[in-house]
């Protein structure tokens, strides 16, 4: 970060394998920083950011739906407003391949281009009468 002329970050995302970057993000992260993560790492020993006083934030999608909590319409919002964030094209979607209609040939061809690891991102299959964009 210091070759761009930043030596201390607010805010860091954690979007993978944030527990292999602790290190590097406890000494970029700035005091009273915000990590927030999104990835299931087994293990996230935290330790090092107590001195920092830094916030640890997980996010899940599904946190208010599974517990019914008191802003569970917000989430709906939050869905239409990344929505139109990706129509305006402020925003890039990880969709790298959307395969025909559902039907079982294409969801095995699917499930074949992943498992072969030649793509990444994101692989969609349009539901049951849908067509493809």
């Amino acid at each position: 970060m210091a070759r761009i002329g930043v030596r201390q970050a607010d805010y860091v995302a954690g979007l993978t394998a944030t527990d292999r970057h602790l290190p590097a993000i406890a000494k970029l992260i700035a005091p009273q920083g915000t990590l927030a993560l999104i990835d299931d790492p087994e293990t996230l020993d935290i330790v090092a950011f107590k001195t920092k006083a830094v916030t640890i934030a997980w996010e899940l999608m599904f946190t208010r739906s599974m517990f019914g909590t008191p802003d569970m319409a917000r989430q709906g919002f939050i869905l239409d407003e990344t929505a139109a964030l990706v129509d305006a094209g402020l925003v890039a979607t990880t969709l790298t391949r959307t395969f025909d209609a559902l039907t079982p040939e294409t969801l095995a061809a699917a499930h074949a281009f992943v498992e072969s690891a030649k793509g990444f991102g994101k692989v969609a299959l349009p539901g049951i009468g849908e067509e493809t964009r």
